[in-house]
Protein backbone atom coordinates (compact mmCIF):
# COMPACT_ATOMS: atom_id res chain seq x y z
CA UNK A 1 0.00 0.00 0.00
CA UNK A 2 1.18 3.20 -0.70
CA UNK A 3 0.98 6.27 1.41
CA UNK A 4 2.02 10.02 1.08
CA UNK A 5 5.55 11.12 1.94
CA UNK A 6 3.92 13.40 4.46
CA UNK A 7 2.59 9.81 6.26
CA UNK A 8 6.14 8.53 6.47
CA UNK A 9 7.77 12.00 7.79
CA UNK A 10 5.17 10.97 10.78
CA UNK A 11 6.99 8.14 11.78
CA UNK A 12 9.95 8.55 13.52
CA UNK A 13 12.04 5.58 11.50
CA UNK A 14 10.86 6.94 8.30
CA UNK A 15 8.49 4.52 6.60
CA UNK A 16 5.22 2.90 7.77
CA UNK A 17 5.52 -0.50 9.02
CA UNK A 18 4.74 -3.78 7.50
CA UNK A 19 3.57 -7.75 8.89
CA UNK A 20 7.07 -8.47 8.28
CA UNK A 21 7.95 -6.36 10.71
CA UNK A 22 5.47 -6.94 13.31
CA UNK A 23 5.85 -10.50 12.50
CA UNK A 24 9.89 -10.55 13.37
CA UNK A 25 8.65 -8.83 16.76
CA UNK A 26 6.34 -11.89 17.20
CA UNK A 27 9.02 -14.11 16.79
CA UNK A 28 11.52 -12.63 18.24
CA UNK A 29 11.12 -14.07 21.70
CA UNK A 30 10.45 -17.98 20.89
CA UNK A 31 13.55 -19.38 20.96
CA UNK A 32 14.76 -20.38 24.63
CA UNK A 33 17.10 -17.36 24.66
CA UNK A 34 14.57 -14.96 26.21
CA UNK A 35 13.76 -17.54 28.98
CA UNK A 36 14.20 -14.04 31.37
CA UNK A 37 11.29 -12.38 29.92
CA UNK A 38 8.38 -13.00 31.60
CA UNK A 39 6.16 -10.03 31.03
CA UNK A 40 6.26 -6.92 28.24
CA UNK A 41 4.18 -4.75 26.35
CA UNK A 42 5.97 -4.11 23.11
CA UNK A 43 4.88 -1.13 20.67
CA UNK A 44 5.51 -1.89 17.23
CA UNK A 45 5.16 1.02 15.70
CA UNK A 46 8.54 2.42 14.46
CA UNK A 47 8.92 4.66 17.17
CA UNK A 48 6.19 6.48 17.19
CA UNK A 49 4.64 5.99 21.14
CA UNK A 50 8.52 6.84 21.99
CA UNK A 51 8.27 10.39 20.67
CA UNK A 52 4.29 11.29 21.90
CA UNK A 53 3.82 12.34 25.67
Amino acid sequence: MSRPNGFRSFHPIGRTGTADDVAATVAFPLPNQTDWVTGAIWDIDGGVTAGRN
